[in-house]
């Protein structure tokens, strides 16, 4: 949102309607350097009828290149949303929350994002900044949420009415991503692992498939003999049957 709309919101609104808008802003950082900024005024819905129409024309006018949106809020008061994507950090800058953001690139395998914005205004108003870094937060002056994402809450404005106000936020975080050298030796070791594998168990799997032949031994032995005299079933291995005592080595 351009500095013209953000005076606006406050020569127009704030001034008739002091303390029913609040903006909220988030920032989201990639890796690769592009962003994605939302940026959401907030109307008390007790002023929404009198505030709403004029402000979304007004955004709507100033900020062509972005998606605006108006939407109620789960409190019921209505925001109206500027969405825009910006393929370099650095396009992020701005007059009246004066943005300044760039990275710097340290070696192949640090990336150092750089996050900092002073806001301008002239009037009291409720101001809620978040900025999602795709790398580990090292230093900021605001409020750590996690590892990743940094929150300022303030409010602009000086405490004397007329006074001009303004607001510094500052914050760095790193990313390190390895090398492609290491990445194609560890997906080599993970692809030979697997191949190794697969060829194991196949041969684990053929080798327990193979049938035991039986030899003529115990095949004649598993059937036996019967005797000519009683037909009693005998064992191959006897000499007399077992029944009537016939000799069974003379067949």
């Amino acid at each position: 949102m351009s500095k013209k709309i953000l005076y606006f919101l406050l020569a127009g609104i704030i001034l008739l309607f002091s303390g029913c808008v609040e903006v909220k802003e988030l920032v989201t950082i990639r890796a690769d350097g592009s962003a994605d900024s939302m940026l959401s005024i907030i109307v008390q819905k007790e002023f929404a009828a009198l505030v709403v129409p004029d402000l979304e024309r007004q955004v709507k006018k100033e900020a062509p290149d972005a998606v605006v949106t108006v939407k109620e809020v789960e409190s019921g008061d209505t925001a109206i949303v500027s969405q825009r994507t910006v393929k370099n950090l650095s396009e992020l800058r701005d007059d009246a929350r004066g943005y300044d953001c760039k990275i710097e690139k340290d070696g192949t395998s640090r990336t150092h994002y750089i996050f900092n914005g002073r806001w301008h205004l002239n009037d009291p108003v409720p101001v809620e900044v978040t900025v999602k870094f795709p790398g580990k937060v090292d230093e900021t002056n605001g409020e750590k949420i996690d590892s990743q994402t940094v929150r300022w809450k303030f409010e602009t404005g000086a405490k004397i009415w007329g006074g001009r106000g303004g607001v510094t936020l500052t914050a760095t975080a790193t990313a390190t991503t390895l090398p492609l050298v290491v990445i194609g030796i560890g997906a080599g070791i993970l692809l030979l692992a697997a191949v190794g594998l697969g060829v194991f168990c196949l041969r684990r799997k053929k080798s327990g498939s193979t049938p035991v032949a039986s030899s003529p031994a115990m095949q004649t032995q598993e059937d036996g003999v019967f005797c000519t005299e009683c037909g009693t079933q005998q064992s191959a291995t006897v000499k007399f049957c077992t029944s009537c005592g016939h000799d069974m080595g003379a067949e």
